[in-house]
């Protein structure tokens, strides 16, 4: 695609796209919380109506971010459904964008970003004092047990040198 190029919807990803359009229905399945989603407003061949999805959807909190992609002077079933477009982020809480080119779909998903971004929830611990002494003192313990075990040893073997020897 040449920079400036207008977007069509077989430009996108196989799992947004259905048939010749992009289907609505498919945002609803992610629980982000969020959902952007790019779409001529057509919808093809998704078992739930744009609208009744959207509905789905803002039960379940999620804002439908809405990107227009498309050409805007085509006519009949490519035409762009700016309707169902603005009726599904009205009801989902989300915004309407248009991207009629690929500066114009950066913009929109970095705009989005800005306005939802990744939350994450992390559990740390943080012990309050040092713990770095206790592998030193296994350590100490260690050295201190082999090398006293060795010394006891060479006694050993020294005392009964000697003994064999004074006998």
């Amino acid at each position: 695609m040449a920079k400036g190029e207008a977007i069509r919807p077989d430009d996108l990803p196989a799992e947004v796209r259905s048939g010749g359009g992009v289907s609505v229905a498919p945002a609803t399945g992610q629980a982000l919380g969020q959902a952007p989603l790019p779409t001529d407003g057509n919808d093809t061949g998704s078992i739930v109506p744009p609208i009744d999805a959207a509905k789905v959807a803002a039960a379940y909190n999620i804002r439908i971010y809405t990107i227009a992609i498309g050409d805007p002077a085509s006519v009949g079933e490519e035409a762009l459904d700016i309707d169902t477009i603005e009726r599904v982020t009205e009801i989902t809480g989300g915004e309407s964008f248009e991207a009629l080119d690929q500066q114009a779909l950066q913009r929109a998903y970095h705009t989005i970003a800005e306005l939802e971004p990744d939350l994450y929830e992390t559990i740390s611990f943080r012990p309050r004092q040092s713990l770095h002494w206790l592998p030193l003192c296994v350590a100490l313990i260690f050295y201190t047990l082999y090398h006293g075990y060795r010394t006891w040893h060479a006694w050993r073997v020294l005392r009964s040198t000697r003994d064999s020897h004074a006998a």
